[in-house]
């Protein structure tokens, strides 16, 4: 236990002493902790290199650059270049400042000390060095640097297609695109400047449907668009260049951020061709919604009512809710709320007057309906059902009714007993004659499916229900048969 306890302290020392090691630069002398350890000058032998370091002696061991390079007014890389003196071999590292610092030789020998382990205060660590340059390293940023440099030309491209320009009314016009009419330079958008003691200058653009595209803040230092602050790295004098020519600085500046601003100042015509495609991808993807969807939309057939009169017309329903917005919002269905899914029809007819006329029809009227659905009869009821549980229970409590009832398709007639199917989560139901509701098998439960049949059916009831399959329409075809020969 003293042993351990011995080499912990010591560890700890060691730890300590490396992390309290300060590295600082006199002119050309590296020191660690005040202990001379390699020179860093200026290389005067290698144009290509800026400096050189070296051992306490003169003897070359390292030739260095660090380089920059802005991207963006937001994005900048910084790393070393290093090469071994008489080889042709130059690898890189991403460069991150480990204290702050204005000096580069402090900065640059810093992170060659602690990050990379290249000399320490005897002097160079030369397996270190070499076994950096074993085989060619290239900083893991390039790839970003280069896809960032690709983005940013493509900017300037889009500044230069548009080649935007404020005039002296505040509007944006578009030197490469003509109004056809008025066969003037297009507009594509307008400036306003507010100046107060309190916010400064503040320049906010907007396109010609007013909506503020960007809001460029000299106090702030920054530009505001696209649900983003982009900083404004730009020194401010009290005497501004000019209204107009600012605001063409600033309009340049906000192009060259993000694509969106290439796609966010439009002409009247752009606009509008615009609209005309969103409306087009709308209607693309409500018709898919639909086709993917259990409902029903405008379906030749008839509705037959409490009453027993017929109507005949276009028929929609809406079994489940679908999450596109139809663009041209028909009108011969009601917008429903989760209420109304499944127990709500209506039917486009023309009247004994000959005028275009839409009803509606409740599922708990006991309406029945029946629709040409590619060239197959479908029908479907209203019916009250129980058995469900829970999700039906919430279902009423949520209208504020005890309404339980839903339009179900008639799967099929067998004798006394009908089989419905829920067409939404392909559940079935059975309804006999001698009970007002429906039951419906719960897919989850088969306890409590047996417990409801024994009690919806009575002594109808048969021991081979038990091992039936109620999620399987051939098990519940079977059950029918099985009880219409007991009713009879």
């Amino acid at each position: 236990m003293k042993k351990n306890i011995l080499l912990l302290s010591i560890a700890l020392f060691v730890v300590n002493v490396l992390v309290a090691q300060k590295v600082k630069v006199k002119k050309e002398v590296v020191l660690i902790d005040k202990q001379e350890s390699i020179k860093i000058t200026k290389d005067k032998t290698n144009e290509d290199f800026y400096y050189a370091l070296e051992t306490l002696e003169g003897e070359t061991v390292l030739l260095v650059n660090y380089e920059t390079k802005k991207i963006s007014e937001t994005k900048s890389f910084t790393w070393l270049s290093m090469k071994q003196p008489n080889k042709d071999r130059i690898n890189e590292i991403d460069f991150t400042a480990v204290s702050f610092s204005l000096n580069s030789k402090k900065l640059i020998t810093e992170f060659l000390f602690k990050e990379l382990d290249f000399f320490n205060e005897k002097g160079f660590n030369h397996d270190k060095i070499d076994a950096f340059f074993l085989e060619k390293r290239e900083r893991e940023s390039a790839a970003e640097t280069q896809e960032l440099e690709k983005q940013l030309l493509d900017l300037e491209a889009n500044f230069l297609e548009v080649s935007p320009e404020v005039l002296g009314n505040m509007l944006i016009v578009s030197n490469t695109k003509i109004d056809p009419d008025t066969g003037e330079r297009a507009i594509i958008g307008k400036v306003n400047r507010v100046s107060t003691k309190e916010s400064g200058k503040v320049y906010t653009y907007t396109n010609l449907t007013g909506k503020v595209i960007a809001v460029v803040n000299e106090k702030l230092r920054r530009i505001e668009g696209n649900n983003t602050f982009y900083p404004l790295n730009m020194s401010f004098s009290s005497h501004s260049e000019g209204l107009v020519k600012d605001a063409n600085t600033y309009l340049k500046k906000i192009y060259l951020l993000d694509e969106y601003f290439y796609y966010a100042f439009l002409t009247k015509q752009e606009i509008e061709t615009v609209v005309e495609q969103i409306k087009e991808n709308q209607k693309e993807e409500f018709e898919t919604a639909k086709e993917n969807s259990e409902n029903l939309y405008k379906l030749p057939g008839y509705v037959i009512d409490s009453k027993g009169e017929k109507v005949e017309g276009e028929i929609s329903i809406v079994f489940e809710k679908i999450d596109v917005k139809d663009p041209n919002q028909w009108g011969n269905v009601v917008d429903l709320d989760e209420a109304n899914i499944g127990k709500l029809v209506s039917i486009n007819y023309i009247n004994a007057k000959g005028k275009n006329r839409t009803s509606s029809y409740r599922s708990k009227k006991k309406v029945k309906f029946c629709v040409d659905d590619n060239n197959i009869e479908r029908c479907f009821v209203g019916v009250g059902s129980k058995g469900k549980g829970l999700e039906l229970a919430a279902g009423a409590v949520s209208s504020l009714s005890f309404d339980t009832s839903q339009f179900y398709e008639v799967y099929k007639i067998i004798g006394d007993i009908t089989i419905y199917k829920d067409v939404v989560d392909n559940l079935y139901l059975i309804k006999i004659p001698s009970e007002k509701k429906a039951l419906q098998f719960n897919t989850s439960n088969s306890e409590k499916n047996i417990e409801n049949l024994k009690k919806y059916i009575g002594a109808c009831f048969k021991e081979e229900f038990v091992s039936l399959n109620y999620s399987d329409i051939n098990d519940i075809v079977k059950l029918a048969e099985i009880y219409n020969s007991c009713s009879k």
